[in-house]
């Protein structure tokens, strides 16, 4: 594959790796939209193209996270999947814009002491500020219930901490601290009763997706960081993958699902 910049397989190996993990782990295979989200990656072979496609099918999506007692809800794996896929592919395609936009600035790409590309973090950097500002102007259009108080005053204190960083280390670690937050909340999900009045399940319902997509937003921002770091670092000899957590269950995941399948069905 001819390379378009200087990371284009590194995070088309990082689509690759999603979309092999939707259509082949155990809670998503049996899904039709996995199926098809593997086809249709085969079919367009390129991040950009890819994001259109996930665009199209995320704006048909409505997930529910609430409903009323006498009505079964809908699993809804079909529509976190298309979540995780147009967010990846719009951090990609994004990072991708950002950096050619900061090569420019910067005519020759030099390392730092420890051997990795400086404009790696810094177009990260860049990026997940737009991603910040992006979080703030989302959750002011939301509308606070009493059952969800406690995690909309947790979030609007992390959103005026992360505003007041200046640290880029600081300001990742606390993307980490966030994320870990949020995904945390999510897992507890099922845990939780909801007293929710049935005026208020539609707000119910977009504080729940906020969290969602922003969670996986984070996450995604995080992984593409320490993917290309770690690459970065690998290409020297130094093999730090303990210092990547999210890299590191991810690759767990993946030889997990090989297993799984009772075969190493990614190259």
């Amino acid at each position: 594959m001819k390379n378009a910049f200087r990371y284009e397989k590194e995070l088309w190996d990082i689509l690759d790796d999603e979309v092999f993990l939707i259509e082949y782990y155990p809670d998503f295979k049996t899904e039709m939209i996995a199926k098809i989200a593997g086809e249709e990656w085969r079919k367009c072979q390129t991040i950009e193209n890819y994001l259109e496609w996930t665009l199209q099918m995320f704006v048909n999506i409505r997930p529910i996270f609430i409903g009323p007692d006498d009505k079964p809800l809908p699993e809804g794996i079909g529509e976190m999947i298309i979540i995780r896929l147009q967010s990846l592919a719009t951090v990609l395609t994004n990072f991708k814009m950002i950096y050619q936009h900061e090569t420019k600035k910067n005519q020759e790409v030099s390392v730092n002491d420890l051997g990795i590309d400086p404009l790696i973090k810094r177009s990260h950097f860049k990026l997940s500020k737009q991603y910040l500002q992006m979080f703030i102007e989302r959750f002011e259009r939301l509308e606070p219930i009493k059952v969800f108080l406690d995690v909309y005053k947790k979030i609007a204190l992390i959103l005026v901490k992360l505003q007041k960083v200046e640290s880029i280390d600081d300001y990742f670690d606390q993307l980490y601290q966030f994320q870990e937050f949020l995904s945390d909340y999510i897992d507890d999900l099922d845990e939780l009763n909801f007293d929710v009045v049935p005026e208020e399940m539609t707000k119910a319902n977009e504080i729940l997706k906020y969290i969602t997509i922003v969670e996986t937003q984070l996450y995604y921002l995080l992984l593409v960081h320490e993917t290309l770091e770690y690459n970065e670092l690998v290409k020297i000899g130094i093999n730090d993958i303990d210092s990547k957590p999210l890299v590191l269950e991810r690759d767990e995941r993946i030889q997990m699902v090989e297993a799984l399948n009772n075969a190493r069905i990614k190259s």
